[in-house]
């Protein structure tokens, strides 16, 4: 978890570039860089705010999402255990 202060100086460096790259440590300690768009930044600060129950349905939708990917991933690792076991 990282804490920095959204100032004017932050926003104008957003605004303005194309990607930035941020950088964690992994559990060696080693840096573990990924790269994020900015594409749309601006809009989605200068824009207008979500609506509360907007968010809402999307942040369900999300769940949902992530609720179906689990579940086939699920299946599939199941289904290669029994293969593995009806192989032995």
């Amino acid at each position: 978890m990282a804490e920095v202060q959204l100032d004017d100086n932050l926003v104008a460096l957003l605004k303005s570039g194309g990607k930035m790259t941020i950088t964690s440590s992994n559990f060696q300690n080693k840096p573990n860089p990924v790269e994020v768009t900015l594409n749309g930044f601006s809009a989605a600060y200068d824009g207008a705010p979500l609506k509360q129950d907007e968010l809402v349905a999307k942040q369900r939708e999300l769940q949902e999402e992530l609720r179906k990917k689990a579940e086939e991933q699920r299946k599939k690792l199941q289904e290669e255990q029994d293969k593995a076991k009806a192989a032995n």
